[in-house]
């Protein structure tokens, strides 16, 4: 599956000029950071890098595309997680509500081991008016016990957004090579959590697995990726989940693995 994706990569990231896909433009001060405090017996999973403040956002979407965060239960610090959290809580996302007629479908997933959806939506919530940048749903007695069984990966689910209305809904996305530039040391994001799943193309459909943003950038400390250096955005979503029995609360960074006791 590792080379398929690596295509599905290069589609989304090097053959702009061919598609109509998505374009970024720098933000800064426009995104406010999020100060939350989980329970004790919650893991709060982010996997974005908001040092900075400075923010992609993307904008030239198709009706109807659809992006995700893939959540892996693994991430969280407790021992055994993937079997003790499954019960989904607050779910926080950032969209730009370009006009008072943004609005998007939010829906729930399992996964397969590649991250594509593994059947229908388990959850969801449609039409969805954007308030603000910052938009929660409280997915409480959503169970990630259905992950479970059959071909579904029992550890990841993916938070999924479908756009709407394009022209008036654009994504945010982490800037670590901005916030590089303007004097907040960063780590580069080695590995992708968020994913494009339909723009163009159905790419799970298509390819086998989702695309990502993949930016090219040559002081990224990453492994060579196709022969580019450079890294993965993150889209600003970050996911709450209890967790049976004691839990140390904890933030998965876009980098690594990090515990926040509190």
């Amino acid at each position: 599956m590792k080379k398929i994706l690596l295509s599905a990569v290069l589609v989304l990231a090097f053959a702009a000029t061919s598609y109509a896909l998505p374009v970024k433009t720098a933000e800064y001060g426009t995104v406010e950071a999020r100060n939350f405090s989980p329970a004790q017996d919650q893991c709060y999973l982010e996997y974005y890098n908001f040092c900075g403040g400075w923010v992609w956002v993307w904008s030239g979407w198709t009706a109807g595309a659809m992006i995700g965060v893939c959540y892996d239960l693994n991430d969280c610090e407790c021992p055994e997680a993937c079997a003790l959290c499954d019960d989904l809580g607050v779910v926080y996302f950032a969209l730009k509500r370009v006009t008072p007629y943004g609005n998007a479908n939010f829906e729930v997933y399992c996964a397969y081991d590649n991250c594509c959806p593994c059947g229908g939506p388990i959850a969801g919530v449609y039409n969805m008016p954007l308030t603000s940048t910052w938009n929660g749903i409280d997915w409480t007695g959503v169970s990630l016990a259905a992950c479970e069984g059959g071909a579904c990966d029992p550890c990841k689910f993916i938070y999924m957004a479908t756009i709407n209305t394009p022209d008036h809904t654009q994504v945010y996305s982490d800037g670590d090579d901005l916030n590089w530039d303007y004097g907040c040391g960063t780590d580069w994001n080695c590995t992708p959590h968020s994913f494009v799943y339909v723009d163009v193309y159905d790419y799970c459909v298509t390819f086998g697995a989702p695309a990502v943003l993949f930016m090219t950038d040559a002081r990224s400390d990453c492994p060579p990726y196709q022969g580019y250096i450079g890294f993965f955005a993150d889209w600003l979503c970050d996911a709450t989940i209890g967790c049976t029995g004691p839990s140390a609360t904890e933030e998965s960074s876009w980098s690594e693995i990090k515990a926040l006791y509190r």
